[in-house]
């Protein structure tokens, strides 16, 4: 059998392209060097990391290459289909300048990262409003001059093995190996165009193709930042800013705003260089608390027998929240996933549209994970799905996670439809898990994040729950609250039980016989805390609180004093004027009795204790700029940190 012989443009595509990669993998290695020495993480290397590393940077050097191998591809196939030299001519063209220009960030990239700790993206091109300033910075500073010639060096030696590339390409092609036409060539075609459309997305996994955050496989943030492209991560921060979605919060100066957060958090800007950042001083407690978080999909406290609900669905987590401490006036920052997990574990709000989670720079943030390793806490992350959808991921790991539980970890069989895995299984692979940590030794914040409850609604069969509801949704909440009882059941056999405090909130409400705009079920949400061997009887909390309030509240209960860098409150010891919340470009505000919404402009006021819809708001306007002030300047003062990386102390 003859041996299958690749035409002459495949072959020419394939080895530019392996030029590209040997390229990136050359000044990503540079990278290494350059930060030797002066980083720590590289006084010990890992070798596994540093070899998933440049795997994964292997991964993103495709997504670059293939895109901009795409058009060449196809203009060769034209050239040797119609033999024209055009065709090749405008085909290395391409070539050249891209990957000139992609060599450019990459020389530039170095740099950058050394001052900054990123990856090169648009925040360096700030100062492009003062380009004799920049210039005469970089050309006055010697040891940006490595870093010129190594552009310059790179580029020559690029251009002279494309160039070799294409002088080859040429001598085939007055040799006549190139056959004019051949079934094959054309077989090789949609072969190699399903190849590079594959490289572009960089991964298989249906729910999202590669992001930034799938860069992130451990805790050790260089190790994660080596395996990015920068010329992927400015072109991705290109993509963020165009978004109007990512507009920045801005409602008045931001002096004026820093005043007013001030003026309403106790201690605010007591600790040097943070403008919020005070001490929290709680009880000690003897022995460290571990901590369960559970954040439930979609679960409005209006689908609970505890706020009204009829139709009897929450049975067993009703009896949980009358057992325990129930915080009856508590609100998710936002209406989406995103929202829930990022105000949950970090203590910021909802800034409108943005997802603070896809920034292509990953703040970094002093939440439950930084505050609790510090303490010698062991942090576990479990979802039900791919942890790459919302940049969780990678989000979580920068941000001090020691390990992340997601779809690629259960065994096929449980994988039940594009949400992973059901609840009751998210629990018990949980369960086990948490054994290993605590034979460790160490005490541990784990976080659940639940997917059952969400379209496709897919009720697991033959595991021992059964129902008789005729609407599925109905159903599904039903077997939300039996896996919740049947959780807490097998986790009460465990040695670790009576030590923790299993928290249990949602990452969002739903809309539940809500006559609103911004429908307020949709942030009704419910926050329980659980731990039979110390809440000896359940407890009410009426007062105004959200997920920006659980760091301070469950330090509080723990007896943990730390630096609060977050915009939340101790909900034990303080009480809030308003509570705040936005579901996109829409926010609203509540106190103890009144909703004002603000959407596009006009604002609405109801009385929502009577479920009123009738607006009161000519009869209110101090109390309306009061309630949007306290809005205003606390989702301002998060962009303001966030924008100046003053989230953590780090």
């Amino acid at each position: 059998m003859r041996d299958i012989k690749l035409p002459s443009y495949i072959k020419t595509v394939l080895q530019v392209y392996g030029i590209f990669i040997l390229f990136f993998t050359i000044f990503r290695l540079v990278l290494v060097a350059s930060e030797v020495g002066r980083n720590p993480s590289l006084e010990e290397v890992d070798m596994n990391l540093f070899l998933s590393a440049l795997w994964m940077g292997w991964r993103f050097d495709t997504v670059i290459s293939s895109y901009i191998l795409a058009l060449p591809l196809i203009l060769l196939f034209l050239f040797d289909t119609f033999r024209r030299k055009v065709f090749v001519h405008i085909a290395f063209g391409i070539i050249y300048l891209f990957g000139i220009i992609s060599l450019l960030v990459h020389a530039s990239d170095i740099p950058y990262f050394g001052q900054f700790y990123t990856r090169f993206n648009t925040a360096a091109f700030a100062w492009a409003d003062s380009p004799s300033f920049v210039a005469k910075m970089i050309l006055t500073e010697p040891k940006y001059w490595v870093f010129i010639a190594l552009f310059i060096l790179g580029s020559l030696f690029f251009v002279r093995l494309v160039t070799k590339r294409k002088r080859a390409l040429f001598i085939q092609f007055q040799q006549s190996v190139i056959k004019k036409s051949t079934w094959l060539k054309f077989l090789w075609l949609p072969i190699m165009l399903f190849l590079l459309l594959t490289g572009m997305r960089g991964r298989f996994a249906q729910k999202s193709p590669i992001r930034v955050g799938t860069a992130f496989f451990s805790n050790n943030s260089f190790m994660n930042q080596l395996g990015l492209n920068p010329v992927f991560t400015l072109l991705k921060s290109v993509e963020h800013d165009l978004k109007p979605v990512n507009r920045k919060i801005h409602f008045m100066e931001n002096e004026k705003a820093i005043s007013m957060v001030q003026s309403n958090l106790e201690g605010a800007g007591s600790i040097p260089n943070n403008p919020i950042a005070r001490f929290q001083d709680s009880q000690e407690m003897e022995e460290k608390t571990n901590i369960v978080l559970v954040l439930m999909e979609s679960f409005s406290a209006e689908k609970m027998g505890l706020f009204g609900n009829e139709k009897e669905m929450t049975p067993h987590f009703d009896e949980i929240a009358r057992n325990g401490w129930s915080f009856n006036n508590f609100y998710s920052a936002g209406i989406h996933t995103y929202n829930g997990i990022y105000s949950s574990l970090f203590g910021h709000p909802a800034l409108l549209k943005q997802h603070a989670m896809k920034k292509v720079k990953i703040p970094k943030m002093y939440g439950f994970s930084q505050v609790l390793k510090e303490q010698g806490y062991y942090t576990a992350y479990f979802t039900t799905h791919d942890d790459q959808f919302d940049n969780v991921g990678g989000f979580l790991y920068e941000n001090k996670f020691d390990i992340i539980y997601s779809e690629k970890d259960y065994p096929s069989e449980e994988v039940l439809s594009t949400l992973g895995v059901p609840d009751h299984y998210l629990y018990e692979y949980g369960l086990d898990k948490i054994d290993g940590i605590h034979e460790m030794g160490k005490p541990f914040f784990t976080t659940f994040m639940t997917g059952s409850d969400h379209p496709p609604y897919t009720i697991p069969e033959g595991v021992g729950f059964s129902s008789d509801r005729e609407d599925v949704e109905d159903e599904v909440v039903e077997y939300v609250d039996w896996a919740i009882q049947r959780f807490i059941d097998s986790a009460k056999q465990k040695p670790w039980f009576e030590n923790t405090v299993f928290v249990f909130v949602a990452d969002h409400g739903l809309r539940v016989d809500d006559p609103y705009l911004m429908p307020l079920s949709y942030h009704h949400i419910p926050c329980v805390m659980y731990q039979p061997s110390r809440i000896k009887e359940g407890k009410v909390f009426e007062s105004l609180g959200g997920q920006i309030d659980l760091l301070p509240t469950l330090a509080e209960y723990i007896g943990l004093d730390f630096n609060n860098y977050t915009l939340g409150v101790n909900l034990l010891k303080e009480e809030r004027p308003f509570m705040y919340f936005s579901a996109d470009s829409k926010y609203g505000i509540v106190n103890d009795s009144l909703y004002l919404i603000v959407n596009e402009g006009k604002d609405y006021l109801y009385n929502y204790r009577d479920r009123s819809t009738v607006s009161v708001a000519e009869d209110y306007p101090e109390l309306i700029k009061k309630m949007k002030d306290y809005y205003a300047s606390m989702t301002q003062v998060s962009q303001i940190l966030l924008d100046q990386d003053m989230c953590s102390p780090e």
